[in-house]
């Protein structure tokens, strides 16, 4: 069968993906025969984002780039994710309609302008027989993945996305937000041998007495906290919970002796690992979510970091699929965060008084050791 790669990038009003709305019915048709299905979800990436990758790949690494792969060999369309009666498009609402395919208000995950629940695509994918999968770098309990199992009026009822991804049917679920998990009262490290910088000290952020993670394994779920943990899982349903709350941003790690997190693409490799072998096929959702905290808070270099790292975790998707052609791969953008752009600054020794930048720039961007976030605290 064909593979057909949708690649969906959201520019403020505009959400760009391959093949859309105008694909042909010959595509559609054979779309449908995917057996397997992985979603990828950069949020809050858009068009300026992704031209700092690009342009830091090709220009200053001189290296290939899983992503442009993808866009390469497949289609390329968009579609609108603004919310009902808005113009600029925000992060639940957004993802409620990549996973339900309806347009809802703002703020609500996964339910109608009326909060009545809508059915996700994850769920579809349960009732078919397949396997399902969630894998982030932030919180799992964060509305961007939770969307795919769970319906609440608001995204801050983020409490409550937890536990109702503890009953739900998802065989691998892997990311962080231990505090959502927990007890009032109790903090990350006690449950989990964490390395510091996966907020061992990060304290519940719940007001009930739910222990979630004792919920999960009355159901058969194995536990994994650490890299090592997650290694040792060689099949059936696992709960990895790696970060007290999300991930460290990648760029930290490069001035941390170690970690204790496995990263972005050696959980989306252990994923496909554990649910590949459901003969009718697989919905994975693989969610990158620093990318969106870094955007919010306007660093170029700590967001070209996560993205170098996203983009690892989309070559290990790009190469299932090579050898996997019954498998469809859509990359997606809720929204478009921070405005990246280039800018060309004033430089009189030139004719045209303006310094358009040079590929050796990135050179200074590569020179930060820790996100703007850190440095400022």
């Amino acid at each position: 069968m064909k593979r057909f790669f949708f690649v969906c990038l959201c520019a403020v009003a505009v959400i760009l993906s391959p093949l859309g709305h105008a694909r042909s019915a010959a595509h559609a048709q054979e779309a449908q025969k995917a057996k397997n299905v992985i979603l990828v979800l950069p949020d809050g990436l858009g068009f300026g984002g992704l031209t700092l990758l690009i342009n830091y790949s090709y220009l200053y690494k001189k290296q290939p780039l899983a992503i442009n792969q993808l866009m390469e060999q497949g289609n390329t369309g968009y579609c609108l994710t603004t919310p009902m009666k808005y113009v600029v498009p925000e992060g639940s609402s957004g993802i409620t309609e990549i996973a339900t395919g309806v347009k809802t208000d703002l703020l609500r995950v996964s339910v109608d302008d009326k909060d009545n629940k809508l059915t996700t695509i994850a769920e579809l994918a349960k009732e078919k027989g397949r396997s399902v999968g969630i894998v982030t770098s932030h919180r799992v309990s964060h509305y961007t993945t939770g969307a795919f199992n769970a319906h609440v009026k608001t995204r801050a009822m983020e409490n409550d996305i937890a536990s109702q991804l503890a009953d739900a049917d998802v065989d691998v679920l892997l990311g962080g937000g231990i505090r959502n998990w927990i007890p009032k009262g109790k903090k990350a490290s006690d449950v989990a041998a964490l390395s510091e910088n996966c907020g061992a000290n990060e304290q519940s952020a719940r007001a009930d007495d739910a222990d979630l993670i004792a919920r999960a394994a009355a159901r058969g779920y194995q536990l994994a906290f650490t890299q090592a943990d997650l290694d040792k899982v060689a099949g059936g349903k696992v709960l990895g919970l790696f970060a007290g709350s999300s991930f460290p941003f990648v760029i930290d790690l490069r001035s941390a002796k170690e970690t204790s997190a496995p990263s972005l693409a050696q959980m989306t490799a252990k994923a496909i690992d554990l649910l590949k072998g459901n003969e009718k096929g697989f919905f994975l959702v693989v969610a990158e979510g620093g990318i969106d905290q870094l955007l919010h808070e306007n660093d170029p270099a700590g967001v070209l970091a996560q993205l170098v790292a996203f983009d690892e975790a989309v070559k290990v998707i790009a190469d299932f699929a090579a050898q996997a052609p019954d498998t469809l791969v859509v990359v997606a953008s809720s929204h478009d965060v921070g405005g990246v752009t280039f800018s060309a600054r004033e430089d009189k020794t030139l004719a045209i008084e303006n310094d358009f930048g040079s590929p050796q720039d990135f050179g200074k961007l590569d020179m930060q050791r820790k996100s703007s976030h850190a440095l400022l605290q």
